[in-house]
C-alpha cells in the first residue's frame, strides 16, 4: 500500500520543461477505492469462502492490493525526486506507515485476546509474544497466529492484509538506489527489468527449490522480488509523467508484463495488470476531484483495521443475525471509525513529526 499525498511533481535535474509541475490528481480516491475494495471482499471471503464469488471477482483484493503497489511506485518516485535526499525520504515513509501499523497491530491484539477470554478459548499465551514480535516487525509471515484464536476460521491469522506493508517498507529502501540506477540507465529500461524480476522470480524459485528437493513456502511469493513488477508499472508511470518515456514505450511496458505472466500461467493477473494501469494512469491524469472526507485519509487505517474486525465479528456471532449487507455494512462503519481515529490520533502527528522542522508550519494547514 501506498499513501503519499497527491502533490505536484517536480521535475528531476535535466528533465524537460514541460513535465514541471504535473500533478497526480484523485489519488486519495483511487486508494480509497482499492481499500474498500480489499474490506468488502475479505468481509465475503471470511463470511463463506464458497459464496458471493461474483461480487468477490469484482471486488478483487488481490487486485487491490496490486493496484496499491502501482500506486506506490509512480508516487514514491516522485515523492524521491522533490526530496532528492535518501535520509529525508526514509523518515517520512517510516513515519507516514510504522506508527498507525505498530498501533494497529497492538490494538487489535489486544481487542482478540480480550474477546477469546471472555468467550472462554483457551488461548496458547506462549504464541502471544512471538505473535507481536513478528508482526511488529513486519515479519507477519513468521507468526500471523495466536494459537486457539479464530481456529474455526478457515482463515484464522489475526490479521491477514499485514503482508503487504512489509512489502512497501522493503520497495521503499531500495528507492534512492533505484531512482540513481534509473537516471542512470533510463527509467524505462529500469522498468523493464524489474518486470522481469517481479514475474520470473517466483516460477524460478520455485523450479530451484525442485531441483534441490526443497519445498519452497507460498509466503515466499509475497516477497520482494515477488511483487516489484507491480511497483515497475508505477515507476513507468512516473517516468511518463516527468517525459522520460512516451506513452509508446509505457505500452511496452505493460505489453512486456502481459507477456511474461501469461508465459508462466499468470493470466489472469496480466489482465488485471493492464486494467489497474488504465484506471490509475487515466483516473490520476483527470480533472482534480474535492478530496474525500474533507482531506482525511482514511484508506490506511480502513487497510489496518478491516481484517480482524471482520473476525471478532464472526466470532461475536454477528453474522448470525444480520442480513449479508448488514453485516458487510457493520464492517465498513467499525472500519471506517477505526480510521478516522487512527488519522487524527496517530498518522497525522506521525506525518507532522516527520517533516523537516522548517515545514511544520505547512503541515498543520495541510498534511501530505
Amino acid at each position: 500500500m501506498t499513501f503519499e499525498s497527491a502533490q505536484p511533481v517536480e521535475s528531476i535535474p535535466a528533465a524537460p520543461a514541460a513535465s514541471r509541475g504535473v500533478r497526480f490528481n484523485n489519488i486519495s480516491h483511487l486508494r480509497l477505492l482499492f481499500a474498500a475494495s480489499v474490506m468488502v471482499s475479505h468481509a465475503l471471503l471470511l463470511l463463506d469462502p464458497n459464496s458471493y464469488r461474483l461480487i468477490r471477482i469484482v471486488l478483487n483484493s488481490e487486485a487491490a492490493v496490486q493496484g496499491f503497489f502501482i500506486l506506490s511506485g509512480m508516487l514514491v518516485f516522485g515523492s524521491f525526486a522533490r526530496i532528492a535526499s535518501a535520509t529525508s525520504f526514509w523518515r517520512r515513509r517510516l513515519a507516514r506507515l510504522y506508527p498507525g501499523y505498530a498501533v494497529a497491530v497492538l490494538v487489535f491484539a489486544g481487542l482478540v485476546l480480550a474477546q477469546a477470554m471472555l468467550q472462554g478459548v483457551a488461548v496458547e499465551w506462549d504464541t502471544v509474544p512471538r505473535y507481536l514480535a513478528a508482526n511488529l516487525a513486519t515479519l507477519n509471515f513468521l507468526q500471523p497466529t495466536i494459537g486457539g484464536v479464530f481456529e474455526g476460521s478457515h482463515q484464522p491469522a489475526i490479521n491477514g492484509a499485514l503482508w503487504s506493508i512489509k512489502v512497501e517498507l522493503m520497495f521503499y529502501a531500495f528507492v534512492p538506489l533505484l531512482f540513481a540506477i534509473g537516471r542512470r540507465v533510463g527509467f524505462g529500461l529500469l522498468a523493464a527489468a524489474l518486470i522481469a524480476a517481479g514475474v520470473l522470480y517466483w516460477p524460478v524459485l520455485l523450479w530451484l527449490g525442485e531441483q534441490a528437493g526443497v519445498g519452497i513456502p507460498v509466503s515466499f511469493k509475497f516477497q520482494l522480488p515477488g511483487q516489484v513488477h507491480y511497483f515497475a508499472l508505477g515507476v513507468g508511470l512516473f517516468a511518463v509523467t516527468e517525459g522520460r518515456i512516451d506513452m509508446r514505450a509505457m505500452a511496452l511496458l505493460v505489453g512486456l508484463m502481459i507477456a511474461l505472466l501469461a508465459l508462466v500461467g499468470q493470466s489472469r493477473e496480466a489482465l488485471q495488470a493492464a486494467v489497474l494501469v488504465a484506471i490509475i494512469g487515466g483516473v490520476s491524469r483527470l480533472p482534480a476531484v474535492a478530496e474525500p472526507f474533507g482531506g482525511r485519509d482514511l484508506s490506511y487505517g480502513i487497510y489496518l483495521a478491516h481484517f480482524p474486525l471482520i473476525h471478532v465479528l464472526l466470532a461475536a456471532g454477528a453474522a448470525a443475525v444480520l442480513p449479508v449487507g448488514a453485516f458487510v455494512a457493520l464492517v465498513v462503519v467499525l472500519a471506517g471509525l477505526y480510521a478516522l481515529a487512527s488519522w487524527h490520533l496517530i498518522e497525522k502527528p506521525a506525518l507532522a513529526l516527520g517533516k523537516p522542522r522548517r515545514k511544520l508550519a505547512a503541515v498543520k494547514e495541510r498534511v501530505a
